[in-house]
């Protein structure tokens, strides 16, 4: 297990678990629909394309925001 911190809070994951895999689980225990968030790991915005192949790291720190439209 490796410690990580998603919107400041600490979270223990599995080492090597996918970001997908992380938010997965993080959506079912928060009631959060990944259809409407974007995310960045330690201040860096990660596109939906590559959340599957992104390997969490011990300490990393995840941002979540909830996607609006406007203009």
């Amino acid at each position: 297990m490796i410690t990580i911190f998603i919107n400041d809070a600490m979270k223990q994951v599995e080492q090597g678990a996918s970001l997908t895999k992380v938010l997965e689980q993080y959506s079912l225990e928060n009631d959060i629909q990944l259809a409407a968030i974007a995310v960045a790991i330690n201040n860096c915005v990660a596109p939906r394309a590559t959340w599957h192949t992104t390997q969490c790291q011990a300490n990393d720190k995840l941002e979540l925001f909830s996607v609006v439209a406007g203009g």
